[in-house]
């Protein structure tokens, strides 16, 4: 790592955000060029967004549902993983049911016939998903709290879902000695990594209240695609949030990305 003194982890956060985004989309340009080509529509007119990674988003689950075989030609055709894109899809799949999403019903009918997902068991505040790569057990946060953690309610009720996962992460974590906090380098779309941030509870489970999500620790990094992570204890996060905050030029970076950050830079990952 270069100097400390020098150290502007605001910039570089920013920096490294414009790169995978940038890498990202022009690596799914491709694909979503091709899809149109096969489809003979301008997929971006149609659905009117110059976006391809938010274009992908939207419609990955219809061309899995209905143009499963021209997708999985594409993804071959530009070295994009299926095993992969299998994996976000469960992983999505998952957040549609903890975010009970309007079109969940759709979603689970694509899934189970595309011979990925065999069954949703749903057990009280419990749930499972299983599939042909093992199964998932998970519960919404709101449901799993019940309200009893007048942090995890104050969120919800208030600025609830819509909260950035630095934010709503560390309040949560604030909340309870016993919880950790874990800042990851996840990836969605196939090919786009980004920061997350959320918080490990008693009993090795990860709560995410931006997806209104409880699920097992390596479940979720299974299905997020955690490239680096970084987990801290309360008193180690109080002494690396004072050592970085000189570091943070802009002023801007929540304390829980400051530190990863700083973790991810001393270690040459970032």
């Amino acid at each position: 790592m270069r100097k400390t003194e020098e150290l502007d982890l605001s910039r570089i956060v920013d920096q490294k955000e414009v790169e995978w985004y940038d890498e990202a989309r022009g690596r799914l340009c491709l694909l979503i060029g091709f899809l149109g080509d096969g489809l003979k529509q301008n997929l971006h007119e149609l659905y009117r967004t110059n976006d391809d990674l938010e274009l992908f988003a939207k419609l990955k689950f219809w061309l899995f549902g209905v143009h499963k075989e021209l997708l999985y030609v594409g993804l071959e055709k530009f070295g994009l993983s299926i095993e992969k894109f299998e994996q976000e899809m469960v992983a999505s799949t998952i957040l549609s049911v903890a975010m009970e999403l309007d079109n969940l019903d759709f979603i689970l009918e694509v899934m189970v016939r595309s011979g990925v997902v065999d069954d949703l068991v749903v057990e009280g505040k419990n749930s499972t998903l299983k599939t042909g790569v093992g199964n998932f057990d998970f519960s919404k946060a709101d449901e799993h709290f019940d309200y009893q953690n007048k942090t995890v309610e104050k969120i919800l009720r208030s600025k609830g879902l819509k909260g950035g996962c630095h934010e709503v992460s560390e309040k949560l974590f604030e909340s309870n000695a016993e919880y950790k906090i874990m800042t990851m380098i996840c990836r969605k779309n196939l090919v786009e990594d980004y920061y997350h941030s959320v918080v490990l509870i008693p009993g090795g489970k990860v709560v995410d209240l931006t997806e209104n999500l409880v699920i097992d620790e390596g479940d979720f990094c299974r299905l997020y695609d955690v490239q680096e992570k970084v987990v801290l204890s309360h008193g180690e996060y109080e002494e690396l949030r004072a050592e970085t905050r000189k570091y943070d030029k802009s002023k801007t970076l929540y304390p829980a990305l400051r530190v990863a950050s700083y973790e991810w830079r001393k270690n040459g990952k970032l």
